[in-house]
């Protein structure tokens, strides 16, 4: 999923800058990703491929949007001859915030109210599910977070940056907040300027100091972990261009070049004919 994060960003970035060159040397890579050697026996595509050679054994089949970032990258690479693989159950694993919001931080479309071609899920009506199980959680959320409205059980660094932890809203007792979510998931209100409150209100409570949101809360005691995370950090950069182009109503020039580029469009037809 990592290589599919990394290339779709860096064709969208150069087709903003306007940057051919780079675009035209980064789809000739992507042509000679060898997928045959990374598909299963079912045809799904695996995990990646270990240092000695031998394969991970899981595969990208749940549905969400790191599959759905990974089917885009397979399209580029087999074009016509890609034959997508999802789950079809709309079910977003043990409730993790960023999971159906990913693919939205790159690409167009998923907030359309229409079932799309690859799963048969209306991913809108997903999302907005999971932004209301996840702001449900913590609806009575009490100690020094009270009134907060804070929100998000998601995937980041654990306590005091200690481990690696993956939340969600199907498990019970959590109690580790991971803010990002909350900017992953913002176009998802239809009130931009109430989110814009919001943001304001963390940033009093020091939840969003000046480098940006701290990686983690602790519900229990409010201990925050100021971490400059760069991956959670650059999709909170995405969300937050993304809510400030629909707040002023201005073209979203990340949507608008995934649809300029030919390869891209594409590969997004897959999901939106």
């Amino acid at each position: 999923m990592d290589t599919a994060l990394y290339y779709h960003s860096m064709l969208i970035a150069a087709r903003i800058l306007g940057d051919a060159t780079t675009g035209s040397a980064l789809m000739e890579r992507i042509r000679r990703i060898p997928i045959a050697e990374l598909l299963d026996g079912s045809g799904r595509v695996i995990h990646g491929i270990k240092d000695d050679g031998s394969r991970l054994a899981g595969v990208w089949e749940d549905w969400g949007g790191e599959t759905a970032l990974v089917l885009l990258l397979q399209r580029l690479v087999q074009g016509d001859a890609a034959a997508p693989k999802m789950k079809s159950d709309g079910k977003v694993w043990q409730g993790t915030g960023f999971i159906p919001e990913i693919q939205s931080l790159l690409f167009p479309g998923f907030d359309a109210p229409r079932k799309d071609r690859v799963s048969g899920q209306d991913w809108a009506a997903a999302r907005d599910a999971e932004l209301g199980r996840q702001r449900g959680y913590f609806a009575e959320l009490r100690g020094p977070l009270a009134g907060s409205g804070l929100y998000g059980l998601s995937a980041g660094e654990g306590r005091r940056g200690i481990g690696y932890l993956v939340s969600g809203t199907d498990l019970p007792k959590q109690e580790i907040i991971h803010p990002h979510y909350v900017l992953m998931s913002a176009c998802l209100h239809p009130d931009t300027a109430a989110m814009l409150a919001m943001l304001e209100r963390l940033e009093k409570s020091g939840v969003f100091p000046p480098w940006g949101l701290v990686e983690n809360v602790d519900t229990i005691n409010g201990e925050m972990l100021p971490m400059v995370g760069s991956l959670n950090a650059s999709f909170e950069a995405l969300a937050s261009y993304h809510l400030l182009s629909k707040h002023r109503h201005e073209p979203d020039i990340i949507y608008r070049a995934a649809n300029d580029h030919p390869e891209l469009a594409a590969a997004l037809r897959l999901f939106y004919p």
